[in-house]
């Protein structure tokens, strides 16, 4: 099998992993450049590594691949007869999966078409949903809208956030590439047109990130659950951007009449009423300023009970 495999996080790198396991060695891996800082590298480009390590030749184009004539050029070289994508981050031309006897497969991670876009984990966990998957499908000119040829369910649990969801979909991804690829090669595998209406999950933006306490608690945590570790969601007070590092929600059914407003303080947290429930805010940070507890933050701004917890309520 001469397969050219295009990855960049973890969650390529769990796929690219698996091929080596099951005896499949790319011919060539594709991968973001380097930033020249090692440790952030292994860590946000570690598919980079993984390759190297095994012996696979590694290219990092810097510009648009359409525009990347001497990387077109080795990859009709190789006669290549399948290309693999999981979370490359870039788009690829017709011009360049047209090079591929059986095209190029993608792993993404929502039931397509559901969430289509770059960001189907974090918008899954936004909107509530408590299921989600994986689909392979076959790269078209459009954005996620190839054909499928497989996909796999899984739940969201209730506490899990991004991270912890896309690790899992990683492993599931990975075991359902080598089932697509097995498919392919045996001819036993063929893939279907996307039915149903489609949704979409855009680049998160920092509007995104703000959190409106007019809410319900817990469509807020569904916010806060999307986002962490890598970000956070944040509120304005006293024309200061405030960052929530951690959260919980108190209770998910207290009706109350007056919003965004500090009820009290649980522990190390202050407790702020939403429009159904309450959140308990744990940790903090104010801009330039250390992570602090939620009494600490209150006391800092000398507010108190009764007090708006930001300044847009």
């Amino acid at each position: 099998m001469k397969i050219v495999f295009f990855g960049t996080p973890k969650f390529a790198s769990v796929s690219l992993l698996a091929l080596l396991d099951y005896g499949i060695k790319p011919s060539l891996v594709i991968t973001k450049p380097l930033t020249g800082k090692t440790t952030i590298d292994r860590e946000s480009i570690p598919v980079y590594f993984l390759a190297k390590e095994n012996g696979i030749t590694v290219l990092t184009p810097k510009g648009k691949l359409i525009e990347e004539k001497k990387l077109l050029s080795t990859i009709s070289s190789l006669k290549p007869e399948l290309g693999v994508v999981v979370a490359y981050g870039k788009i690829l031309p017709p011009e360049l999966f047209n090079l591929f006897k059986y095209g190029c497969i993608n792993i993404h991670a929502s039931l397509l078409p559901k969430l289509r876009g770059p960001a189907p984990v974090e918008w899954a966990i936004m909107k509530g949903f408590t299921e989600t998957g994986v689909t392979i499908m076959q790269i078209d000119e459009g954005i996620d809208t190839g054909p499928i040829y497989l996909q796999a369910k899984t739940k969201i649990f209730p506490d899990e956030n991004s991270q912890e969801v896309k690790s899992r979909l990683a492993y599931l991804g990975s075991s359902l590439l080598i089932e697509t690829i097995k498919g392919i090669f045996t001819n036993s595998l063929v893939p279907k047109p996307q039915t149903g209406n489609p949704t979409y999950a855009p680049f998160i933006k920092k509007e995104n990130c703000i959190i409106n306490f007019s809410c319900k608690a817990s469509e807020i945590y569904n916010l806060y659950r999307a986002l962490v570790p890598k970000r956070q969601p944040f509120f304005y007070k006293k024309g200061e951007e405030i960052k929530v590092h951690s959260m919980r929600i108190a209770n998910l059914a207290q009706q109350n009449d007056q919003t965004c407003r500090i009820k009290g303080v649980s522990g190390k947290g202050i407790i702020v009423s939403c429009s159904v429930g309450d959140l308990i805010l744990e940790r903090l940070q104010r801009p330039g300023r250390k992570i602090v507890t939620g009494i600490d933050f209150v006391n800092g701004l000398r507010l108190k009970v009764g007090d708006y917890i930001c300044d847009y309520a």
